[in-house]
């Protein structure tokens, strides 16, 4: 019995892939903090709608794609039989919902038109517009979505194009690690693909320094990370096996909390455990990769 409840627990920490799950408090709480907001009850309304969100698109994704799923990944949760298909769509539907009531009971009508956004652009990521620049854009939601607490009267300038450059680079990293990820399950040259999580990393934020947004802090942090993305890369390099190129998109995934942690750093004055709470989502995404696959 016990083991039964095991499996199970696995098969859905498998469909959400849940080392992904800890990418997500990041991006929301990137927006929050840049726009001078502490954390209260909006930012952890914020975050569990964010993560909700996230949750109902990888369950949709995994069953729109089923059929593919059974050719190319049977040991998947769906089709190997581990989790009903039609649990799963309750589980998709009661996911949205409940982001829904969030936006509408606890946060602003900035914030519930936000997540009606960013649930449209998962469905139509799962359905007929299946491109990188829609998960990127998903992305953007979710900082947007933290951003949309902020008394909007009291931004200055310099945290309105803070935000934005962040939000670009988030946009962007993300939507090259989806180019890479589409070569994930066939055998052929990734180059120069392998490269542009970092490139995109650096050209984000050399545009925070050249603009003074920056501080020496930040810019030693984004320096390290920046390459670690092409470190990742390297191994990239020929014609690679999709084993390898799928544990390459995995390892950028989980270098997100840390490229979000950075950004936290540009936002005066520093709110340490918001820092510690995404190094903390770092260390589980990075060990939980090694028992679920985040790709």
């Amino acid at each position: 019995m016990a083991s039964t409840a095991l499996a199970k627990l696995r098969a859905w920490c498998t469909l959400i892939r849940l080392p992904n799950i800890f990418t997500v408090p990041g991006d929301v709480a990137v927006g929050f903090m840049l726009t001078g907001q502490r954390p209260n009850w909006a930012f952890a309304a914020s975050v569990t709608a964010g993560v909700l969100l996230y949750c109902a698109g990888l369950i949709l994704n995994d069953a729109h794609d089923l059929a593919e799923d059974q050719a190319e990944r049977p040991l998947r949760p769906l089709p190997s039989g581990a989790i009903a298909v039609s649990t799963a769509i309750s589980a998709l539907c009661l996911c949205m919902t409940a982001a829904f009531v969030l936006g509408l009971t606890v946060l602003n009508v900035y914030s519930f038109a936000i997540i009606c956004g960013v649930s449209l652009l998962i469905v139509l990521y799962n359905t007929i517009l299946k491109m990188g620049w829609v998960v990127g854009l998903c992305r953007v939601g979710l900082i947007g979505l933290g951003a949309s607490t902020a008394d909007f009267a009291s931004l200055e300038l310099a945290q309105i194009k803070t935000v934005g450059i962040v939000a670009l680079t988030v946009f962007a990293y993300v939507v090259s690690v989806s180019w890479v990820a589409a070569r994930e399950t066939q055998k052929r040259r990734v180059v120069p693909f392998n490269y542009l999580p970092a490139l995109c990393l650096a050209i984000g934020c050399g545009a925070l320094r050249l603009l003074g947004l920056s501080s020496m802090l930040f810019n030693y942090s984004a320096m390290i990370i920046a390459f670690s993305a092409v470190t990742i890369g390297l191994n990239l390099g020929g014609v690679p096996e999709p084993r390898t190129v799928q544990r390459a998109v995995g390892y950028w995934l989980v270098l997100l909390p840390l490229v979000q942690a950075s950004f936290i750093l540009l936002a005066l004055p520093i709110c340490w455990p918001v820092l510690a709470g995404l190094c903390i989502c770092w260390a589980a995404s990075l060990a939980l990769s090694f028992i679920f696959p985040p790709s």
